[in-house]
């Protein structure tokens, strides 16, 4: 839609893993979230903005422009994933049936992941219906991102919380070496 160049995108895609890594370098935790809805529930929020004088301020030109591209905004944010998931910085899916569910699952997801006294685990486990993770699939035979695939599932129970993190450092495909380590008191 003309947001950015080709080069700018490119070299958005390039750098954003780096910049991840710096974040993650300096102890801060970095925890990326895509909260995905269908295309029908995009159509019937829009139709509700459209009747609510509350709500139409949220609705803009792009809007309907997007929903006639649907498909191509789902390639390129799958384009997206595949090029700047790390393991340091992980993307995570939130399946929002409803946005108070998504919002509390999401908000859960996050408070069992990170480490604090007193946490109610059975309390802030979130749906795995709900939160997925990535899981990264890549053609054995070649390596265009056409050919790499995903797989959305619940987290278990040892995903929480991270005692160690690797740092990549950099991407492996560019020959940098892991390192761990840890950011906990």
């Amino acid at each position: 839609m003309g947001f950015c160049s080709s080069a700018e995108y490119d070299d958005f895609m390039e750098t954003s893993p780096d910049f991840d890594h710096v974040l993650v370098r300096t102890c801060i935790k970095l925890f990326k979230y895509c909260l995905d809805i269908s295309q029908a529930e995009q159509k019937k929020r829009r139709q509700e903005r459209r009747k609510d004088p509350l709500k139409q301020w949220e609705l803009s030109p792009i809007d309907a422009e997007a929903l006639k591209h649907w498909a191509d905004y789902s390639q390129a944010r799958n384009e997206m994933f595949a090029r700047t998931r790390t393991l340091s910085a992980p993307w995570t899916m939130v399946r929002p049936y409803s946005k108070e569910v998504a919002r509390i699952d999401l908000l859960k997801d996050l408070l069992m992941r990170l480490r604090y006294e007193g946490k109610d685990c059975d309390l802030v486990l979130p749906n795995p219906a709900v939160v997925l993770r990535m899981t990264r699939h890549t053609c054995r035979t070649c390596c265009r991102l056409s050919e790499v695939a995903f797989t959305w599932g619940p987290f278990e129970q040892s995903h929480y919380p991270p005692r160690q993190f690797l740092l990549p450092g950099d991407d492996r495909r560019r020959g940098r070496s892991h390192r761990a380590t840890s950011c906990m008191p």
